[in-house]
């Protein structure tokens, strides 16, 4: 469980965002569907298969199911900070995986903007875009969505 400590606003937009990464630390994809609005946009950057947008809960819930997938059930986030007000939140987080043999460990900011206590857009920024890249490469096309 994600408890909301020093470096977590306790600002419900906060809290909001504390129960995704509850949801994504559990594959509990239908609770991680419920965070998002029906028109919501998740925006992930780059160039490899996940890389794109997607659109409302259900597809944004498969989003991460594929890196689950995509990683043999490895991938997880070391939730650094949540910081929020009523109209955006912002998580600091540091995602770490398994794909192929490789294990990789960056940093990822995420930018929610909040409507009526959903995401309605979610916006990601890595620092190493270009290994992540190649981490996620893959010759199949984007079956995520």
């Amino acid at each position: 469980m994600i408890t909301l400590t020093e470096g977590f606003s306790d600002h419900p937009n906060a809290q909001l965002i504390a129960r995704l990464y509850e949801a994504r630390q559990a594959n509990d994809w239908e609770g991680i569907a419920s965070c998002f609005a029906e028109n919501a946009l998740w925006q992930y950057p780059g160039h490899n298969q996940l890389a794109g947008d997607y659109y409302g809960g259900e597809q944004i819930a498969r989003f991460f199911k594929k890196v689950q997938e995509l990683t043999d059930q490895s991938f997880g986030v070391n939730l650094q900070y949540i910081l929020a007000n009523d109209e955006v939140a912002v998580a600091y987080e540091l995602p770490a995986g398994n794909r192929r043999g490789v294990t990789m460990h960056w940093d990822s900011l995420h930018l929610y903007h909040i409507e009526a206590g959903r995401i309605v857009h979610a916006k990601v920024f890595q620092r190493i875009q270009y290994s992540l890249d190649a981490y996620w490469w893959d010759s199949q096309p984007n079956g995520v969505q």
